[in-house]
């Protein structure tokens, strides 16, 4: 795993998935973790793969076939939680997180600013 030693270094999380699975399904693996941490990050809980594919408005096949890559190349995880269990790695994921769910609820919002609001702040200048 991610512990072991390769010529006195610690493997990678892609060496291990890429020995377990090749290449393109080492990054479509890893490629859903990604998006499997940012949708677990924001419902603060484990999605489920339908939840996943739903948060990044992909089909359910290609959220199945994400996971399954997922699974062939990390068959001793339960998830990815542990990919991303160094704390400044996690920072980073949450913070994403919190800037993708702003940027949604201000897209689902009817109140859109105007464009004289916008005109008015492209107009002061800098603080």
């Amino acid at each position: 795993m991610a512990g072991d030693k390769t010529e006195g270094r610690r493997v990678t999380w892609l060496e291990v998935a890429v020995r377990n699975g090749g290449f393109r399904k080492a990054i479509r693996a890893l490629s859903w973790a990604h998006s499997w941490i940012f949708v677990r990050e924001a419902l603060d809980r484990d999605p489920t793969v339908d939840e996943v594919g739903e948060w990044w408005h992909e089909s359910r096949r290609s959220a199945f076939r994400g996971q399954a890559a997922f699974r062939e190349c990390f068959p001793t995880l339960d998830s990815p939680e542990r990919l991303y269990a160094d704390p400044a790695v996690r920072a980073k994921i949450a913070e994403g997180a919190k800037a993708l769910n702003e940027l949604d609820a201000s897209r689902r919002s009817k109140r859109r600013p105007a464009d004289s609001d916008l005109l008015q702040t492209g107009l002061l200048g800098p603080a």
